[in-house]
């Protein structure tokens, strides 16, 4: 199996994307997030109004394993959220200051 970039037309697509994933987790170490964290952020950064709830519909994931999952990151600085009674989260969602400049 050779290199995606050098044209491996025997690589299959599953091929492809776990070599995609490892590429992902590898990049994502030094912000200490999960290959889901990461996307969750991706997801927020790009829709300033998301909902708990819309969130984990879009990545057709129950509530409560979103909830752990934006509990993670707001315990790490990376998310904030409104009050309990709110299920919106804050319009500053992504500690921006702490994403890395895309490369």
């Amino acid at each position: 199996m050779g290199n995606v970039e050098d044209g491996d037309s025997d690589a299959t697509q599953l091929e492809v994307a776990l070599r995609l994933l490892g590429d992902v987790r590898r990049r994502l170490v030094p912000l200490k997030v999960t290959p889901l964290q990461g996307a969750t952020l991706l997801y927020l950064s790009r829709h300033k109004e998301a909902t708990l709830k819309a969130t984990a519909v879009f990545f057709r994931l129950r509530a409560p394993t979103m909830v752990e999952v934006i509990k993670d990151l707001v315990r790490n600085d990376w998310v904030t959220k409104g009050d309990r009674k709110s299920t919106r989260l804050n319009s500053s969602h992504v500690s921006e200051s702490r994403m890395p400049s895309s490369a």
